[in-house]
């Protein structure tokens, strides 16, 4: 019983540590990818698969049919302030735009045809919250200057200290330059963790425990300035055959393969290039409702609710992440 109660006790504490106020929740969390000067390039496949995943993300919508005008001179300025401020912000253009269903119409709006009444919305850029638009903003004149651009980002957004680690590589659509995420390579992340003392969060997008884990994550980032590095496994799990399950597995190689060979997320504190501790959420065994496995020992046993577990986990977590996150 003792146990018990202070199991409740802590989680109690940990949940009246956060706050989290109305209108942080009506904005996103952006990242940032420090090697980053011009857009992320999606096409319509890429941005179903983006709301799909639940994904927060921005994304700019230019006109791409040889019209120019104001696509030319406002996506010159997002570069701008891209190189400048380090956010990752995705592009489409209008004929990958276009192939988008009309059953997604209501996350991906459609514009007039005509060309004057087109004009007034393309450009645009839309804010994304799970996957879900919250907020589109047309072109005006502000499209045109890099610190109004971060002006309008800011109204929408939040985050002090969320970066990318996955590998860039470029992308040429038509005529403009951009990035694709190239998710095989790690050499930014083997470069972070050998020049740097980082704490990295391992995680896949399509993870239901990822996803879960974005309350606390959402969270930590309101007041907080410290780093957090992410890298997404995408291509190291979803090709888990080659890469997850053998003796020298990705999880292996970068140390958080003692919980059950290796679950996302996983949050890894490495100093000096070397892991000094680990965390992992959820991923948890039940029986019959107790659970039987869990990286936290003090839940061995207990039988507990889904949300009672998340947030004991999700907040042990957070506190893991503050004490071991740095500035730079």
């Amino acid at each position: 019983m003792m146990k018990l109660f202070n199991f409740f006790a802590l989680s109690l504490c940990s949940l009246t540590f956060f706050s989290c106020s109305q209108k942080k929740n009506e904005k996103i969390l952006k990242t940032y990818h420090e090697q980053i000067d011009s857009f992320i390039y999606a096409d319509d496949k890429e941005l179903i698969d983006l709301h799909n995943n639940s994904q927060d993300f921005i994304l700019f919508l230019y006109s791409d049919c040889g019209c120019g005008g104001n696509s030319e001179i406002a996506i010159s300025s997002f570069k701008d302030y891209i190189k400048e401020n380090k956010t990752i912000i995705y592009a489409t253009g209008e004929e990958d735009y276009l192939n988008l269903p009309l059953s997604l119409s209501d996350v991906f709006p459609k514009y007039p045809s005509e060309i004057k009444e087109k004009a007034k919305k393309i450009p645009s850029l839309y804010f994304y919250k799970d996957g879900n638009l919250i907020k589109s903003v047309s072109y005006s004149s502000k499209f045109n200057s890099s610190v109004d651009i971060a002006k309008i980002i800011d109204q929408y957004t939040y985050s002090n200290g969320k970066y990318c680690l996955n590998d860039l590589s470029e992308f040429k659509h038509k005529d403009e330059i951009f990035y694709k995420f190239d998710y095989e390579n790690t050499i930014y992340l083997n470069s972070t963790i050998n020049t740097k003392n980082a704490c990295i969060y391992f995680y896949w997008k399509a993870c239901s425990d990822c996803f879960s884990f974005k309350t606390y994550e959402r969270k930590l980032f309101e007041n907080y300035d410290s780093k957090l590095y992410y890298f997404d496994v995408n291509y190291f799990i979803t090709n888990r055959d080659e890469h997850w399950y053998k003796e020298n597995s990705f999880p292996f190689k970068y140390q958080f393969s003692e919980y059950r060979g290796g679950k996302v997320p996983s949050i890894v504190n490495f100093v000096s290039g070397k892991k000094e501790s680990f965390i992992v959420y959820h991923n948890d065994v039940k029986v019959d409702n107790v659970i039987t496995e869990s990286f936290f020992e003090e839940l061995i046993s207990q039988n507990l609710s889904e949300k009672e577990i998340n947030d004991y986990e999700g907040n042990k977590v957070i506190e893991y992440i503050k004490e071991h996150t740095r500035n730079e």
